[in-house]
């Protein structure tokens, strides 16, 4: 049996095709919108499922993620805690103790000591050289004005000779008496130098004996800086802020010594 008319009707997302044929084109449409109809409905219902299926899965993995980060920061926590609490502990090794003369200085002055450099006077002359001796021959030694022209000669360089080590000697010497008080000047800042720096050192490790007598006394100053020395050695900021108070009456007396560190992440750093 052959219709007149046909109508194709598809759904994408639910995937569905359906030709639908018949001979009245009215009953035809309305029979396509039903068609329709229901499977827009059942393809909001299935979203609707899939939607809450999701909702609920985003959840549970939200709720997974936040437990497994809470279980990280414990843990973060706890070491920290324990770091903190053995932080002068772990500063020293099992035989190593930490004294105020581990700090001392024992380094010398750096500086050179400034040395002159003269420069040398030029060579002395020697009157016997040959370069000053006249060369006469048989006719000069029998002809006297020959011998005398010649003996002249040679005086006269041994002249011009001292002349020019004259000059050249005073020159030098003008140079060497300003090296002296360049050297004198130079050497005088450099002595100055070391005297500050040897004083400095001095009164460095005079401090530390000082504070290693009044630890030994457990005077409460001196023990907070024996701290801070441990501090020094440990992978903690010594720096951090503390405070301190002595707790009187107690035998012996007890010291109250707290340290405030940086977070976590400022270890790290």
């Amino acid at each position: 049996m052959r219709y007149q008319y046909q109508i194709t009707v598809t759904h994408d997302g639910l995937n569905r095709h359906r030709i639908l044929r018949g001979d009245d084109t009215a009953v035809l449409k309305y029979r396509a919108q039903l068609l329709s109809a229901e499977w827009h409905q059942t393809w909001q219902r299935r979203c609707e499922v899939l939607g809450k299926r999701k909702a609920i899965a985003d959840r549970r993995a939200a709720t997974q993620a936040g437990l497994e980060e809470a279980d990280e920061r414990t843990t973060e926590a706890q070491q920290l805690i324990s770091d903190c609490r053995m932080v002068l502990a772990s500063s020293l090794a099992a035989t190593e103790l930490v004294s105020f003369a581990q700090f001392k200085r024992t380094d010398e002055f750096g500086e050179r000591e400034p040395v002159p450099v003269y420069r040398p006077l030029p060579r002395l002359l020697d009157p016997t050289s040959p370069e000053f001796s006249p060369k006469l021959n048989f006719i000069d030694k029998l002809v006297a004005p020959l011998r005398r022209k010649k003996e002249a000669a040679a005086q006269a360089r041994l002249t011009e000779a001292e002349a020019r080590y004259t000059a050249a000697a005073i020159t030098t010497n003008h140079a060497n008496e300003r090296i002296y008080q360049e050297i004198v000047r130079s050497h005088a800042a450099w002595s100055q130098a070391k005297v500050t720096f040897e004083q400095e050192r001095a009164a460095h490790n005079a401090t530390l004996d000082a504070k290693e007598a009044a630890y030994q006394l457990g005077e409460p100053r001196a023990v907070l800086d024996h701290c801070d020395l441990v501090l020094t050695r440990s992978e903690y900021p010594a720096s951090s802020q503390r405070s301190s108070h002595w707790i009187i009456g107690k035998m012996p007396p007890l010291l109250w010594w707290t340290t405030r560190f940086p977070t976590s992440k400022a270890f790290r750093a």
